[in-house]
């Protein structure tokens, strides 16, 4: 976890309490959407991590080099995602795909796993899928937690993205934010 060295005084000692999960949840929303996340999470101000950031709701955990990220994607969009793929794919397969080819073409290192549909408790169609990965320009790898979750023919491509070496707690909190999602 890097950052200047006294600020990880602050969030960490929080997640260390509550047994390595992100604590006090609160309800969010985005775009119609309400989902918990967890106050530790504040207004991010940079969009290099985002593939369509107008409209993108992002937010970090600055001092734990943490990012919580939704892009929302219309029939609009998917459309030109057929035109560029092709035919034949249902929308939201399109939605998914196209969202982790983007984000693999950004890093030079990768591993990618395989695509799970999301779990039945969620209450929403999508996918979920780990992306590991960094670029020479940082020695340092990145894990990209990505779901996307269809509602009333929006695409909302969930992500959490942080540092390799701790992401792996994190991933029950990820499925905790998908499943509180409600429309």
């Amino acid at each position: 976890m890097t950052a200047c060295p006294t600020s990880n005084r602050q969030s960490l000692p929080s997640v260390f309490a509550n047994k390595m999960d992100f604590p006090n949840l609160e309800k969010r929303n985005h775009k119609g959407i309400n989902f918990q996340l967890s106050a530790l999470f504040k207004d991010a101000y940079d969009d290099y991590f985002l593939l369509k950031p107008d409209g993108a709701y992002n937010k970090e955990i600055m001092d734990m080099n943490v990012r919580f990220c939704i892009e929302t994607f219309t029939d609009l969009d998917v459309a030109a995602m057929e035109f560029i793929e092709g035919q034949g794919k249902k929308p939201l397969d399109l939605a998914h795909e196209n969202y982790i080819n983007q984000r693999l073409k950004s890093l030079e290192e990768r591993l990618l796993s395989t695509r799970k549909p999301l779990p039945k408790k969620i209450g929403f169609n999508g996918y979920i899928q780990v992306i590991e990965g960094g670029s020479s320009l940082d020695d340092k790898l990145s894990t990209y937690m990505i779901a996307t979750v269809e509602i009333d023919k929006q695409f909302h491509v969930f992500q959490l993205i942080g540092p390799k070496d701790h992401m792996g707690y994190f991933y029950d909190d990820f499925n905790t934010i998908l499943q509180s999602i409600e429309k």
